[in-house]
């Protein structure tokens, strides 16, 4: 009876406990801020007519094949950010590159992100439209000198990386270990095609921009690590204390 129940609680063993994955993702990333005393030292040209600047950040995420971006801007002499545009590549300033890669412009009044194969600061005029995505953006133009404007997204490179269609060598917006980007904020004015979704207007009058032929990334290796599930811990419990009682009533029946 007790090798009945040893095989017992072996299987019940072998059969409950179950492990749950957990795992972090493969990502390049960056994070400046205008308080670190490197970061003029990092972007290498930089100007602040349509604001400051404080923070930027950008993740790519290989394993999903994500951007996300974030961006948190000051009023500067009275110079609001409305919109924007940004090129990325992996190194070297982005539009002096023969890499072919995709330009965004973000409107932050608007909420729109509209991407566009990169001819020029003028591509959305007459370019190879690439599509539109959604932009979590924020205006405030507070009185004197005290406006705060952030934009943010996280979107998909599956179709915009995609070369399929684009003018190769095709590398869109992707980076590694380093990242060049030419990242122009402005206080303008967009329309939209309502059908098609492309820019039909985009005018500004103040401008600043972060530009920098190559920022150090940090890498976050794919990490995938096991754990003990806990309805399997849970249900385990319950069949040891089951299988425990078991053998004390037959072991009180032994001895009557």
């Amino acid at each position: 009876m007790k090798n009945i129940l040893k095989t017992g609680l072996v299987s019940a063993v072998a059969a409950i406990v179950s492990f749950s994955s957990v795992a972090f993702a493969d990502h390049y990333s960056i994070e400046l801020n205008r308080s670190d005393n490197n970061y003029n030292n990092v972007l290498t040209q930089y100007s602040s007519d349509a604001g400051k600047v404080q923070d930027f950040d950008l993740e790519y995420n290989l394993h999903d094949n994500t951007l996300s971006f974030y961006t948190r801007i000051t009023e500067h002499n009275y110079g609001d950010t409305s919109g924007f545009w940004m090129v990325l590549n992996g190194g070297g300033f982005p539009h002096q590159s023969s890499d072919k890669l995709a330009i965004l412009y973000g409107d932050l009044i608007n909420d729109k992100l509209t991407a566009y194969v990169y001819e020029g600061s003028d591509s959305w005029d007459g370019g190879q439209y690439l599509g539109t995505y959604d932009l979590d953006g924020y205006y405030n133009d507070a009185p004197g000198d005290t406006g705060v404007y952030t934009a943010a997204f996280d979107i998909s490179l599956d179709d915009l990386n995609d070369p399929t269609g684009k003018p190769g060598p095709w590398k869109g917006a992707q980076f590694g270990n380093t990242v060049g980007i030419w990242f122009q904020n402005f206080d303008g004015d967009f329309s939209y095609n309502s059908h098609t979704g492309r820019i039909t207007h985009l005018s500004w009058h103040k401008d600043g921009w972060v530009d920098t032929p190559g920022v150090h990334t940090e890498f976050t290796p794919w990490v995938t690590t096991s754990e003990p599930a806990p309805l399997g811990l849970f249900l385990l419990a319950g069949v040891a204390a089951f299988l425990l009682r078991r053998r004390g009533t037959q072991s009180k029946v032994a001895f009557a």
